[in-house]
């Protein structure tokens, strides 16, 4: 699995001081290339400051995985394609499986 769903970040002034923050140098509605032109036409109508990146997947949107540990024992996980990691799921019933 992967962590796929397109991402928007918009930080706080009060995170300005966070180094490497995506709101260090601005508070704009910040979108991944991969929103659709409709809904940022309409954001930016209804008076949002919008900066679309130019990356379909943007570090800038942070780093995320996932597990989901499922009541027969399974255990899912999702890896980032914006990072250089991976995910491996165990299921007690049928080993270890590489994502």
């Amino acid at each position: 699995m992967r962590c796929t769903a397109c991402r928007f970040s918009r930080q706080s002034p009060h995170r300005a001081g966070c180094s490497g923050a995506p709101g260090e140098t601005s508070t704009n509605l910040k979108l991944e290339a991969r929103f659709d032109d409709a809904l940022v036409t309409d954001l930016a109508t209804a008076g949002h400051d919008v900066e679309v990146l130019p990356d379909a997947f943007s570090d800038t949107m942070g780093h995320a995985g996932g597990i989901v540990h499922h009541p027969d024992g399974l255990i899912e996980s999702a890896h980032d394609p914006r990072s250089n990691g991976g995910a491996a799921s165990v299921s007690t019933h049928s080993g270890i499986r590489i994502c």
